[in-house]
């Protein structure tokens, strides 16, 4: 996360034993639900599943992501900001700028 966006890395293991693990990384493609000139910065994440982030974004925005897709935008959840999240594949618990929960 950050002011580039949101980039997804992966491990790939060897083909042979004892051959070299490679890192690779792809970034996340937001789909736009508004008005936005460009994405804002995503400022913190929570995995709820192996394959399920969440992201809490700079203008108050919540995007769900499966794989390096982001499937789901909440807008403004917190008016100032996303600032901290927690939960599980059911519930989502956030906190903002607003300190509000």
């Amino acid at each position: 996360c950050g002011p580039t966006g949101v980039v997804f890395w992966a491990l790939t293991e060897p083909k042979e034993v004892g051959g070299k693990y490679h890192l690779t990384t792809e970034e996340g493609g937001l789909h736009h639900v508004s008005d936005h000139a460009s994405d804002p910065m995503a400022i913190c994440a929570h995995f709820v599943s192996a394959r399920i982030l969440v992201t809490g974004m700079a203008d108050g925005d919540i995007v769900t992501w499966r794989g390096v897709h982001s499937t789901n935008r909440i807008r403004l959840a917190h008016p100032g900001g996303v600032y901290d999240m927690g939960g599980n594949t059911s519930t989502i618990v956030s906190g903002g700028k607003d300190c509000t929960l």
